[in-house]
């Protein structure tokens, strides 16, 4: 496996986040236009992906707000025969050394359990919460 940065192209994150669409909480594709979303993050966004061989295996997706000095994490996705492997935690770490924001923000489903003990054995706290989504900040 090889660590890169945002070296994926539009297509790549768009068969990434296909395979990986049911591991999301809720399903990725009930909440957003796939192609889409990988369009935006490929033009707007920066990625840490892991590969193996010519596939995109696993990827954390940000977006930086200049303004607040702050990145918020739209998106955090390992390939289910990949998962247990540390490598969404190594792409965390990896998304705090190479910016110099004061602050990262994401958005998790409340009941996503497996998520919300990732970040929050990561450092992240509970900023605030709706009916389905908490934010949490580091």
């Amino acid at each position: 496996m090889t660590l890169k940065f945002n070296q994926s192209t539009t297509d790549d994150l768009e068969k990434h986040l296909i395979r990986c669409d049911r591991l999301f909480y809720p399903v990725l594709s009930s909440r957003v236009d796939i192609k889409k979303y990988a369009e935006k993050i490929n033009l707007r966004g920066n990625t840490i992906e892991y590969w193996q061989d010519q596939n995109l295996i696993g990827c954390i997706a940000y977006y930086n707000n200049d303004d607040e000095n702050e990145a918020f994490i739209t998106s955090v996705s390992v390939e289910e025969e990949y998962q247990s492997r540390g490598l969404a935690q190594k792409m965390l770490v990896e998304i705090e050394n190479r910016i110099n924001f004061t602050r990262i923000r994401l958005e998790v489903h409340k009941n996503n359990e497996k998520a919300m003990s990732l970040y929050l054995k990561n450092g992240f706290k509970l900023d605030s919460s709706s009916n389905e989504f908490n934010i949490l900040i580091k």
